[in-house]
């Protein structure tokens, strides 16, 4: 599904593979993240009616989106403020640069990194 935002005259059409896309490359950037991860096999079968896009979940609402991603961190990093780092800048970067509102982050913490 794409979103659709209608203007004046032009209709932009946005993929929710880029809104994926940009939400696994701002999380690469977040200090203490180690990498992003494929949900379990047990998380798959419950997001199934999700679009998944590489390593990130799409979740498409009326009139918002819902972003659930899942990451391993650094050892000696605080867990609640890496994850709260995740979610605000996903959250940010994906309403700046496609202007869809964002309404729930959700970051799971799969493990550290070895």
């Amino acid at each position: 599904m794409d979103f659709r935002e209608k203007r004046h005259d032009f209709t932009l059409n946005i993929s929710e593979q880029v809104i994926a896309q940009i939400a696994q490359l701002v999380v690469s950037d977040v200090e203490g993240v180690a990498q992003v991860v494929e949900p379990p096999k047990s998380f798959r079968r419950w997001l199934l009616p999700k679009t998944t896009h590489q390593l990130v979940q799409i979740t498409p609402l009326s009139d918002s989106v819902e972003i659930s991603i899942f990451v391993l961190l650094h050892n000696g990093y605080r867990i609640k403020e890496v994850a709260e780092q995740v979610q605000n800048c996903v959250k940010q970067a994906v309403q700046d640069l496609t202007g869809n509102t964002v309404s729930k982050v959700n970051v799971s913490i799969q493990g550290i990194a070895a």
